[in-house]
Parts: structure tokens; C-alpha cells; sequence
């Protein structure tokens, strides 16, 4: 492990890259071509610099718009999100317009022209526009950022292409790729940059965890502890049994000498996930029952983490029970974290509760089954908001809802289906609903006990 490595020091390299690109005004396309375990600090650099805390001269802004595969929808979206930055009703804080009016930034008043054709083209024009507006921007860029998230699963090369010409001076497009499986299949020329970090984050992290957890005190014993899970879950990468084996037992020793509740939790769980990775399902089986064994005893209405590690294990096993074909040991499972979510207004484990279930059912051959279960994914995933059922496997739920409903209901009911999804999904809902369809909708999600849940 590199000792001098930090967290800071990996994303000085994000700057310094940044640095040798700013003053090339030729350039209309940044990639950062990225290895998955440095995403997350390039989208943290992205960040900052459309904060005020941001170091680079360029102004820089987030389009949160999904791309699921037709480049006119995508464009569209585009429009009808930046419009929608002009429309909301801000605390004073918040409002940047109201502000550059406070400052006398603004040369006069901007609102979006919606009337314009919501092309790629009239989109930049309306940012130059939006540009020219305020005092002290004549040489900067609007970069327009697009995280990876916006188009998971989907490659964005074709819009890209489409768009790349008509991108103007002033105006700069920057995304993240996954280097390891590339989404923006765009080589290096003059209006395209592929920036390739060389980061060690993963040293980096490790010595910010032992700084934190106090490395330099060999007898603090959640020091230990904490340092031991890392260990436990760094040597998954070696694929033995045997040396996995003797890790568990040292994190194991030291829960028992821990004697803290959060801990005796958390323990098999780590052990379950672990054995999962080196594709041992039957310890994995065996610490996931543990797991709910023990959670199951010290779980109340008011405990959110006995709750939290309890779900993460009745879903690992379900997943173990999916991969070795027990359909029917897996749905029973999925059902019970559905149940016990919807009494808690744990939203997405209700949706992918019932949508596991939906697509076990129907492939037993149950399809009134999986139809009624893939109402009820539904029915809990329509109280998220409408960005968030957009982005998650809500769609995955409403492809096969239509394709159940084609096979065990008539038509009216269809038509009644059909009008629901428009409600939840916005008009596009037959394109949203179409890409998720070709993407593989049977998969088990994987969750992790540091999954963060929105919650009704």
C-alpha cells in the first residue's frame, strides 16, 4: 500500500488534468475515461466546479436527463430540463437569477425561448443566449455536464456523433466513460479529449480508514475491527476458501470481543457477502441465516439497522436461490422483505420485492401471478417521485406488467394499464418502458448494508 497516497492527493491529479485542457478552445467533448473505482471522485470533481467552491474559470452545469436509447426523446428532455431550471420557485438563497440581478450581473432579463425547435442546435444557441446575458463571461464556457448514471446501460455514442458538429465555441460537453466497458465509443481527435486519470483510490481510501479509525493504536479494537473488514473483503479477490476462512474467524473473534449489538449484526452479514463473492453459496447460506436469525430477534418497529442488515440478507440469500434455479425458495423471500418494507415506507424494497417475485412466477409459469405481483411493484413504486420511478427498475416493472397483461387480461384492462404508465412515467412512457424492455430486466439487483433507501 502506498503510504503517501490520499484522498487529496488523487484528486490534485483530477485538477491537474483539468489544467492542461482549459485553455484549448478547439476542444467540444471531454471523456474521462475512468476505472470504476474512480468514478465516484472525477463526478465529486464535477461537482465541486459547479459550486462556487470550483477553481476553473468555465461555468459548469448537470443535466440529469436519462438516455434510454432514442436520441430525439434525450434531446427533448434536454430541453424540457433546462426549462424547467427557469420555472421553479427558489428560496433567495438559492435563486442564481435573482442573485446576478442583486450583483448587476445581468446585461437584461433571460427566459428560455420554448418556442424554438427543441433541436440539439437551438439548445447550445439558447446557452450562448442565456451567456451573453450575464457580465464577465465573454471568454468562459458553459461546460454542460452529463454523469454516467443519465445513460447506464446504454450507449450514448450515436447522440454524441449526431451532436458533435453542432456543438459551438462556448459551449463544452464532458460525461464519464468506464474504461473496462466504454459507453462513448469516441476516439481522440481535435473536438474530442480522452482524459485518463492514473488515480490509486483504492490506497488512497484505505489510508484515510486507517487515519480515521486510528491505525497507529494497535489495541483500540474497533480499529481492529474496522481494519479487519477491509481485510475480509480484500481477500475475496484471491478466490480461497481457505484463507477467507481465517479472516472470518479473526473479524469473528473480534465482534465477541466487541460485545456491541451494531457489530453482532453486522458480522454475518460481511461473512454472507463475502463467501457470495468467492461463489461459496453454502457459507454464504450459512452466515445469511445467522444473519436473519439474529436480526429477526432484535428487530422493533423503531430499530432502523436490525431492519436494514435483515433485508440485505433475506435479499442475498434470494439471490443465492435465484442463481442455482430454486425459483421457489427464492419468492417467499422476496415477498417477506416487501411486506415488512410497505409497513416501514421502504419504497424501493417494496418495487423490487414484488418485482423479483413477478418475474420468478411468471418464469415457473404462474403468469396471473406475476401479473398481480408486477401491479403491486407498481403500485408502491408510483409513491416515488417522478425523476426517481424514471431511473429506477420501476420501468423494468412496467415492461412486464404490459407483456402479463397481453397474455391474462383483455384489452380494456390494457388500455386502463396504458393510461396508468402515462400518468407515472410522462408521455414518453412507451420509449422509457421499450429500452428497459431490451435490457435484461432478470438479474436479482444487488444490495449492499450500505445502501442508502429512499423512504416514504
Amino acid at each position: 500500500m502506498a503510504a503517501g497516497v490520499s484522498i487529496a492527493s488523487e484528486y490534485g491529479k483530477l485538477q491537474d488534468l483539468w489544467r492542461s485542457i482549459e485553455r484549448d478552445e478547439e476542444w467540444r467533448l471531454a471523456i474521462w475515461n475512468a476505472q470504476v473505482e474512480d468514478v465516484d471522485i472525477i463526478d465529486k470533481f464535477m461537482e465541486v466546479e459547479r459550486s462556487p467552491a470550483g477553481e476553473f474559470t468555465d461555468v459548469f452545469f448537470r443535466f440529469d436527463t436519462s438516455y434510454q436509447g432514442d436520441a430525439k426523446v434525450f434531446t427533448e428532455s434536454l430541453w424540457e430540463e433546462y426549462i424547467s431550471w427557469f420555472k421553479e420557485e427558489l428560496p433567495e438563497e438559492f435563486d442564481i437569477m435573482a442573485a446576478l440581478k442583486k450583483d448587476g450581473r445581468l446585461y437584461q432579463d433571460y427566459q428560455p425561448d420554448s418556442s424554438l425547435e427543441h433541436t440539439a442546435e437551438n439548445l447550445w444557441s439558447e446557452l450562448l443566449r442565456f451567456k451573453s446575458c450575464i457580465k464577465g463571461l465573454e471568454t468562459r464556457h458553459f461546460c454542460i455536464y452529463i454523469p454516467p448514471a443519465s445513460y447506464e446501460g446504454m450507449e450514448l455514442t450515436p447522440w454524441l456523433t449526431n451532436v458533435l458538429d453542432s456543438i459551438p465555441q462556448g459551449i463544452r460537453l464532458v460525461t464519464i466513460d468506464y474504461a473496462a466497458q466504454r459507453k462513448v465509443k469516441l476516439g481522440s481527435t481535435k473536438k474530442v479529449i480522452l482524459l485518463e486519470p492514473k488515480l490509486n483510490m483504492s490506497d488512497a481510501i484505505r489510508n484515510a480508514m486507517d487515519k480515521e479509525c486510528g491505525s497507529y493504536d494497535s489495541t483500540n479494537l474497533n480499529s481492529l475491527y474496522t481494519r479487519q473488514i477491509r481485510t475480509v473483503l480484500d481477500c475475496t479477490s484471491k478466490k480461497s476458501e481457505s484463507i477467507l476462512d481465517k479472516e472470518v474467524g479473526k473479524l469473528i473473534d473480534l465482534s465477541h470481543q466487541l460485545d456491541s449489538e451494531d457489530v453482532t449484526l453486522t458480522t454475518p452479514i460481511v461473512a454472507a457477502q463475502a463467501y457470495y463473492i468467492i461463489q461459496n453459496n453454502d457459507k454464504s447460506l450459512l452466515y445469511c441465516d445467522r444473519t436473519i436469525k439474529e436480526t429477526e430477534r432484535r428487530m422493533r418497529p423503531d430499530d432502523l439497522t436490525a431492519y436494514s442488515i435483515w433485508k440485505v440478507a433475506l435479499f442475498q440469500k434470494a439471490a443465492i436461490f435465484v442463481g442455482t434455479k430454486k425459483h421457489d425458495e427464492a419468492i417467499p423471500l422476496y415477498e417477506q422483505v416487501a411486506a415488512a418494507a410497505a409497513k416501514r415506507g421502504d419504497i424501493l424494497y417494496v418495487l423490487e420485492g414484488y418485482r423479483m417475485s413477478a418475474y420468478l412466477n411468471y418464469e415457473l409459469g404462474n403468469v396471473e401471478g406475476a401479473f398481480i405481483r408486477s401491479l403491486l411493484a407498481l403500485e408502491a413504486g408510483s409513491h416515488l417521485d417522478m425523476k426517481m420511478r424514471r431511473a429506477s427498475t420501476f420501468a423494468y416493472a412496467a415492461s412486464m406488467a404490459l407483456r402479463f397483461c397481453k397474455q391474462v387480461r383483455d384489452k380494456q384492462d390494457m388500455t386502463v394499464l396504458e393510461k396508468q404508465l402515462e400518468q407515472w412515467l410522462g408521455s414518453d412512457w412507451r420509449e422509457l418502458v421499450s429500452a428497459f424492455d431490451k435490457q435484461s430486466g432478470s438479474n436479482p439487483r444487488k444490495f449492499s448494508i450500505l445502501t442508502k433507501n429512499k423512504q416514504k
